[in-house]
């Protein structure tokens, strides 16, 4: 149960990124408190801010980001990834590649016409180790594929087309 939650909360996380559903920038409507003309400041607003506290040195410095020139960049097919296709639809630009210590990720983007269901039904059979799980109405399957890779499929609808987002974790050799 552990890993099915991580497998979601994955899956969930790199949907939403994948498809602009982040609301960056949609904050509320407050706007700070002015004085009006016939206002005075109040004593609050005149005083000066208090100067910072100094920060304390680290006992030892920190140790550097090790930085991949090509840690992340396009591939263009899911070829060696053990998912095929979803026949019909049509890839949104290149995939993506990201390379960390242990793994090698890759995100997908595709459309179809055909509904979220069909596409859950077409990648079922394709995600079949223990702990997968797959559930039609919210288009969403994900587990391991038969060689042990992580795979998570998200299929929705917006603005009338299925958008179909596959993420592949594929552990380094």
């Amino acid at each position: 149960m552990k890993a099915m939650s991580r497998y979601l909360a994955l899956g969930l996380a790199l949907f939403g990124l994948s498809i602009g559903l982040v609301g960056c920038g949609q904050g509320g409507d407050a706007k700070p408190e002015t004085a009006t003309s016939g206002e005075k400041p109040t004593a609050e607003a005149t005083e000066p801010t208090p100067a910072p506290k100094p920060v304390e040195p680290l006992a030892e410095p920190p140790k550097p980001v090790e930085k991949t020139p090509d840690a992340i960049k396009p591939v263009g097919t899911m070829d060696g990834l053990e998912l095929n296709d979803y026949p019909g639809a049509k890839a949104q630009g290149k995939g993506n590649k990201a390379v960390t210590a242990t793994t090698e990720d890759f995100t997908f983007n595709f459309t179809t016409s055909d509904p979220p269901a069909k596409v859950v039904e077409f990648y079922k059979p394709q995600i079949t180790v223990e702990d997968s799980y797959a559930d039609e109405a919210t288009g969403f399957v994900f587990g391991k594929t038969k060689s042990g890779y992580e795979a998570t499929v998200n299929a929705a609808v917006m603005d009338g087309t299925t958008q179909i987002t596959i993420v592949v974790v594929k552990p380094k050799a």
